[in-house]
């Protein structure tokens, strides 16, 4: 399949970091001639005991069966969720699978377990803080990615996110080669489970600019056999839906990539990049 390039992580209103309407989201993919879009909203598992974090998911797959026939010929719509930190209630986590018909599951580490706080890391100021806690957090960070890879997902999102506040916000210099196993046995699992990797696109253009993950992991995911590419902007604005797609499969082309996913009843599809 040629010329299917699909976004397979974007948030509305049903996420509560967004103020999206679907619909605006859904207008900006056909302007830049995309060929689908996922609406992938949050649904964070460890909040699961003090809040609803369900009824937005059924809601948000809702407002996906509603707007297809009005995209019709003109965008595929894909219904997801963003799966954040499934991996500290397993059994709660089950229900998601029940509540919609998903075409995509993306799973997520945005909140590190530790002994002392439960604080997402986009909330964490990280000025003060020693090499030895940043390098202690991160290799917390990757044994709980590795931990999500062996959950019921089809993509593993934005690896290394954390350096987006570490270093792009707060300027610790970070030495990704102190963690150079733990991101190796992430890559073979994700291979061995025909997960997909997601090549992020969100802090392009900012203080971090970089795709997450970087091109070292990229190649170092080709080199191990990884092939399962999908583009996700992350975008909870209109405007960023497809952001600096360009970027990426310039990218992925010169590590050797010719094809990226796109998901559809949780059945991989690829296309020609």
């Amino acid at each position: 399949m040629k010329h299917a390039v699909s976004d397979c992580h974007s948030h509305t209103f049903r996420s509560h970091d967004s103020q999206c309407e679907p619909e605006a989201l859904c207008k900006s993919a056909v302007e830049k001639k995309l060929f689908g879009i996922a609406v992938t909203n949050h649904c964070d598992m460890h909040l699961c005991k003090k809040k609803d974090v369900f009824s937005a998911l059924m809601e948000s797959d809702k407002d996906i069966r509603r707007l297809r026939p009005v995209f019709a010929g003109q965008l595929r719509l894909f219904s997801g969720v963003e799966i954040g930190e499934g991996i500290w209630f397993p059994e709660e986590t089950k229900k998601i699978y029940t509540l919609a018909d998903w075409d995509i599951v993306l799973g997520s580490v945005h909140t590190v377990r530790q002994k002392d706080t439960c604080v997402p890391y986009s909330a964490i100021n990280f000025s003060d803080w020693t090499e030895h806690q940043v390098r202690d957090f991160l290799s917390q960070y990757f044994r709980d990615v590795l931990q999500t890879a062996d959950m019921d997902i089809d993509v593993l999102c934005h690896l290394t996110c954390p350096l987006r506040y570490i270093s792009g916000k707060f300027g610790h210099m970070v030495d990704l080669s102190e963690h150079s196993r733990a991101i190796q046995e992430i890559l073979l699992r994700i291979i061995e489970k025909d997960i997909a990797l997601e090549v992020n696109t969100s802090c392009v253009g900012s203080a971090f600019d970089q795709l997450l993950p970087d091109k070292d992991i990229l190649q170092e995911y080709y080199a191990l056999g990884g092939r399962n590419i999908i583009l996700g902007s992350d975008a909870h604005v209109p405007s960023n839906i497809g952001k600096a797609f360009d970027t990426a499969i310039q990218v992925l082309k010169e590590i050797g990539f010719t094809q990226c996913s796109f998901y559809s009843h949780r059945k991989k599809q690829v296309y020609a990049i």
